[in-house]
């Protein structure tokens, strides 16, 4: 399985973003799915999406639940 550090958003965040957050009080990836890759936070490496396919995420900005930094796919 491949592991993917994704890039970290600074400063505010374009209107109309797109943020995937949890809803639990459990810390546990945002997302998982059935592909290939784990998607990893850019700030604590905590993985923020489990068996996913990262262009299915392409364009969403993923806030991790761990330390709450919000991540992107790099360009």
């Amino acid at each position: 399985m491949a592991k993917l550090t994704m890039r970290l958003l600074d400063g505010p965040l374009a209107d109309g973003a797109k943020v995937v957050t949890s809803m639990d009080s459990r810390i546990r990836p945002v997302l998982a799915g059935g592909g290939r890759t784990t998607l990893r936070c850019g700030s604590c490496a905590f993985p923020v999406a489990r068996r996913i396919d990262p262009e299915s995420v392409r364009g969403l900005v993923l806030r991790c639940p761990r330390c709450h930094r919000d991540n992107a796919l790099p360009d």
